[in-house]
């Protein structure tokens, strides 16, 4: 009972840090869409085990549906960036991914939102004028006044 619940555990850690690789991946500027998609394809096929992924260039290419040019340049791409690296082999590529850019781009989000918060509390502030004339308290009522019976 207690190995189950010690593989649950390290289950559920893979999962969270391939899915908060997945999230930081797709937030990064500097990743294109097609560099997120085949990044995307290869997480995918990470193994829980050995932390790497097993896959060839057209496996990449019929999952994502980029031609394999693109393939080749948006690898080279995530690994100048850093977040792939790989090893060739005669039949496939063996991909490991790297979380050395995880903590910038959080970093990086966390700048964004604090800008947004900033300017939506200047707008905010700018949105509505004050109107001191409804808060006047020798602001006449008008008089009640009986409508006058249809014949």
């Amino acid at each position: 009972m207690e190995a189950a619940l010690v593989e649950k555990a390290e289950k559920r850690t893979f999962t969270s840090d391939k899915l908060d690789w997945v999230n930081a991946l797709s937030a990064d500027p500097r990743v294109s869409s097609e560099a997120f998609e085949v990044g995307f394809c290869i997480a995918q096929h990470v193994n829980q085990q050995t932390g790497k992924a097993i896959l060839s260039v057209e496996t990449i290419r019929d999952k994502t549906h980029v031609n394999l040019r693109s393939v080749h340049r948006c690898r080279m791409q995530l690994k100048e960036l850093g977040w792939i690296d790989w090893v060739r082999t005669r039949t496939a590529n063996v991909y490991v991914t790297l979380g050395l850019n995880i903590n910038a781009v959080l970093d990086h989000q966390l700048v964004l939102k604090e800008q947004r918060d900033e300017r939506r509390q200047k707008s905010r502030k700018q949105e509505v004028p004050e109107m001191a004339h409804l808060n006047q308290p020798d602001v006449p009522v008008p008089a009640d006044r009986e409508v006058p019976k249809v014949a």
